[in-house]
C-alpha cells in the first residue's frame, strides 16, 4: 500500500480507523471492457459486481471500479462498523454517488476443507466514469470520499463509542 496516491491513502486510513474493521486492501480496475459474457469466467471475474455490470450490459465507457476489500472482527465492534458503513453508503447513494457495499464469501466446503464461518469479507465499491482516463481525477474522488467518511466518523464518534461499549 505504500505506492498509493495520498488521496487513496486518505480513504484507507478512514476505513481502517473504524473499530471492528481489519485487513483493508484496495484495487483499481478499469471495467469499461468487461462484457456480460465475461462474468461466467473464473478468477478475477468472479469478484466483479455482477449485477451492476449486467444492468448496464457491460462496463460503461471509461468506467473504473475502485474496490476496498475488508474483513470485520467477529464481535460487537464488527457489527457496529458494518451498520455504520451501511448507513454511510446509503447516505452517499441518496446524494447520487455510485457506491455500494457487497458481501463476499467462498463455497462452504472445498477440497481444502471447510471455509464456512471463515471466508466472509466485504467489498466497498466506488464506480467512476472518467472520460479522460485521468487517474488523478479518480484518486481525487476517492480522497474526497475518504474525507467525507472521516467527517462522518468524527461527527458520530460519540454514537460509535456508545455502540461499541460492552452490553
Amino acid at each position: 500500500m505504500n505506492n498509493l496516491p495520498p488521496q487513496v491513502q486518505i480513504f484507507i486510513n478512514a476505513l481502517s480507523s473504524i473499530q471492528g474493521i481489519k485487513n483493508v486492501e484496495v484495487n483499481l480496475q478499469p471495467i469499461d471492457s468487461i462484457e456480460v459474457k465475461h462474468l461466467t469466467l473464473p478468477a478475477e471475474y468472479a469478484l466483479l459486481p455482477h449485477l451492476a455490470i449486467r444492468r448496464s450490459n457491460g462496463g460503461r465507457n471509461n468506467e473504473a471500479l475502485v474496490t476496498f476489500r475488508f474483513d470485520l472482527e467477529k464481535n460487537q465492534s464488527g457489527w457496529v462498523a458494518l451498520e455504520f458503513l451501511a448507513w454511510w453508503i446509503r447516505d452517499m447513494c441518496k446524494a447520487e454517488e455510485e457506491i455500494q457495499l457487497r458481501p463476499l464469501a467462498f463455497p462452504p466446503a472445498t477440497s481444502s476443507g471447510i471455509s464456512l464461518g471463515n471466508s466472509l469479507s466485504f467489498l466497498l465499491e466506488l464506480f467512476l466514469v472518467e472520460p479522460n482516463d485521468d487517474p488523478l481525477k479518480i484518486a481525487d474522488y476517492v480522497g474526497k470520499s475518504g474525507e467525507h467518511l472521516k467527517f462522518c466518523l468524527d461527527m458520530y464518534s460519540e454514537a460509535l463509542e456508545y455502540a461499541n461499549q460492552p452490553n
